[in-house]
């Protein structure tokens, strides 16, 4: 799991109200994918129940600078129908800015198929907006764009093989919007 934050906090600062908030910095200048000691380099608590994986986890109060502790809750789940659910909870005790991603990857044409058969997968992401990101240091500018006529469009399923060598910096590496409506049990349907 990467978070509190995945992606690029420039400066590794921001501010909640009037208060700063200054974090640990483990990419040059700035706090990437949660700092130096993020989500993905901690030990969750770990159990299978109903034949899901569900791993905890507690955030303490400032661990890599951030606010308030957090409890996490991370379930796995393949169902009957060949569908892989990942479901994250976050419950912050204090306010405090929570984008935590699995980072998982999977080539679903089999190992030995190499970057050719992962071309030939659809990407499907229910997001109308994306953030917009400087070309050069990945960093967030915090504009928020319309996906519509762009390669960042993936609301309904497109193949790999004919987007991926378009999109600007030759793949996916922006936090996409995502678009609620419909959900039930305030689950968000976010990918396919």
């Amino acid at each position: 799991m990467i978070g509190r934050v995945a992606g690029i906090i420039p400066g590794g600062e921001f501010k909640i109200g009037k208060r700063e908030i200054y974090l640990s910095n483990n990419l040059d200048e700035n706090h990437f994918h949660g700092g130096i000691d993020g989500f993905d380099k901690v030990v969750w608590d770990s159990y299978i129940q109903n034949g899901k994986v569900i791993m905890t986890y507690i955030s303490k109060d400032r661990e890599e600078g951030y606010p308030g502790p957090l409890f996490i809750q991370v379930t796995f789940q393949l169902t009957r129908r060949n569908q892989f659910i990942v479901e994250i909870t976050a419950n912050p005790a204090k306010p405090t800015p929570i984008a935590i991603t699995p980072h998982i990857y999977f080539n679903l044409a089999g190992h030995g198929e190499g970057p050719d058969g992962l071309k030939e997968h659809c990407l499907m992401v229910n997001a109308d907006r994306f953030v917009v990101t400087d070309f050069e240091t990945n960093i967030p500018t915090g504009e928020l764009q319309d996906v519509g006529g762009t390669y960042y469009d993936l609301r309904v399923p497109r193949p790999l093989e004919k987007i991926l060598n378009n999109v600007p910096g030759g793949g996916y590496d922006h936090t996409f919007c995502l678009t609620k409506g419909g959900a039930k049990n305030n689950i968000t349907f976010s990918a396919r």
